[in-house]
């Protein structure tokens, strides 16, 4: 259950580091919440096949329902962390996206005035 949040924590750990995100204290923050987790589960995961190993059962399951506990405050980070992660891909999207379209429409017009002019050139030049 740990394993795949964890790559998926990795795959965001390279979309912070792209270009345009921000370096966020928030996301600084979780993510040292989610690694800190991550250890506590592992830790927890020993603790209990140490329990098991040995015929406690009962405490081998307290430690199966703090692991369990553990593995859904880590699912909660992470979902906090895409939360923070798409206020900010929104913001440089966004602007980029914009950014872009401002250039095409720009573009387009001085093609359209260079296309009008080159008309009108062709018209007089026929004319005369």
């Amino acid at each position: 259950f740990v394993a795949p949040i964890l790559e998926v924590h990795d795959l965001m750990k390279e979309l912070v580091t792209l270009p345009g995100l921000p370096d966020d204290k928030k996301l600084v923050e979780l993510e040292e919440t989610i690694r800190r987790l991550a250890f506590d589960t592992e830790e927890a995961k020993r603790q209990q096949q140490q329990l098991l190993g040995d015929g406690d059962i009962q405490e081998g399951e307290e430690k199966y329902y703090e692991t369990l506990q553990l593995q859904e405050a880590t699912t909660a980070n992470v979902r906090k962390k895409f939360e923070v992660i798409d206020e900010h891909v929104e913001t440089v999207v966004d602007q980029a996206v914009n950014n872009i379209k401002t250039v095409q429409q720009r573009c387009n017009k001085m093609c359209d005035d260079l296309v009008h002019e080159g008309g009108s050139l062709k018209h007089r030049c026929a004319a005369d």
